[in-house]
């Protein structure tokens, strides 16, 4: 959207509506550990999760769409097949949750995460995802792998 701005009489309106744009259409999230897997990630709204593949949905071909198109700048020979990873939440093979297991420790929370090096996806930079997806992507394929910021945020509650 272009505004021609001749002339200082609607300055006071144009800062309005950026003012206005700044707050987000988001809903906050609650951010109940219940929610949250080990790692921070919200696994109730992973597409791999087993909820979201139960009664004809097929939650890991959303998943599978989107992370080629998210990730990997939709070229085919990057395309993974997820069919095969379904997740009730947390599991045994996860780096993260033998990482917690072995500290003794609830989540990453407890732990200084900022400096942690286990390969995991919820400590990597979302914004990476390609440009021009839609706020639906960004729910989808982004948001729900914010751990780190996630507790970045429940910090600053504590």
């Amino acid at each position: 959207m272009f505004i021609d701005v001749v002339d200082d009489r609607y300055v006071d309106d144009i800062i309005g509506l950026i003012e206005m744009k700044k707050k987000s259409n988001r809903k906050k999230e609650r951010l109940d550990k219940e929610k949250l897997g080990k790692c921070g990630n919200r696994c109730d709204l992973c597409l791999l999760y087993v909820a979201n593949n139960k009664d004809g949905k097929q939650g890991w071909f959303e998943f599978q769409e989107g992370d080629w198109k998210c990730y990997h700048n939709g070229d085919i020979k990057n395309q993974s097949d997820f069919s095969k990873y379904i997740y009730k939440g947390c599991h045994s093979d996860c780096e993260v949750v033998k990482c917690v297991l072995k500290k003794g420790i609830e989540n990453c929370q407890e732990c200084n995460y900022n400096l942690c090096n286990i390969n995991t996806n919820n400590f990597t930079n979302p914004g990476r995802c390609n440009i021009g997806l839609s706020a639906e992507d960004i729910t989808k394929f982004v948001l729900l792998y914010w751990g780190k910021e996630r507790f970045d945020q429940m910090k600053q509650y504590e």
